[in-house]
């Protein structure tokens, strides 16, 4: 059977797995799967095949923030990946849409003077990301006003895998 969905839980703290897998296989979800420890999920879902109620859902039953994706926008999450193959490279799975035009996307750069590549429901980046004159992170949540939740490319690849 393959697995239809992803959900991305958001939160710098994620419990045990086991109990979080419980929680979805009680809300009537199948052949839930975690990836590791930080909050990745996989799973079938055959009666609510509506994606937004499906993250509200489970957002509720985990009591965090979760992105839902389905296994064609996973595909098309690791196949679009500009960083894929480059050591920090990271996908920033976005929930809303970023400006292109944005000057912070312009501006921000990767140790090798590698640009953000925003794509619709993702950004993909090279860790650390920095603007010029701060020593800091770029925080794109905070800088394009937009919430999200961070995954290496790794990650979501063997997300991927699992479906």
């Amino acid at each position: 059977m393959t697995r239809d969905y992803a959900a991305f839980v958001r939160n710098n703290r994620v419990p045990a797995m086991a109990p979080l897998r419980a929680s979805l296989t009680a809300l009537g979800l199948d052949d839930v799967a975690s990836s590791g420890s930080s909050g990745n999920f996989v799973f079938c879902s055959t009666h609510d095949r509506d994606r937004d109620s499906l993250e509200r859902r489970i957002s509720v039953a985990l009591d965090a923030e979760v992105l839902v994706r389905t296994r064609d926008e996973v595909r098309d999450l690791v196949a679009n990946d500009a960083y894929r193959d480059v050591p920090g490279s990271i996908v920033f799975l976005l929930k809303g849409e970023v400006d292109p035009r944005s000057r912070v996307l312009a501006d921000a750069t990767g140790p090798g003077g590698e640009h953000p590549v925003p794509t619709p429901g993702a950004l993909y980046f090279i860790n650390p990301t920095r603007l010029p004159g701060r020593r800091a992170l770029v925080d794109f949540e905070s800088e394009l006003g937009v919430r999200g939740t961070r995954r290496t490319s790794r990650v979501l690849a063997r997300v991927l895998a699992m479906m």
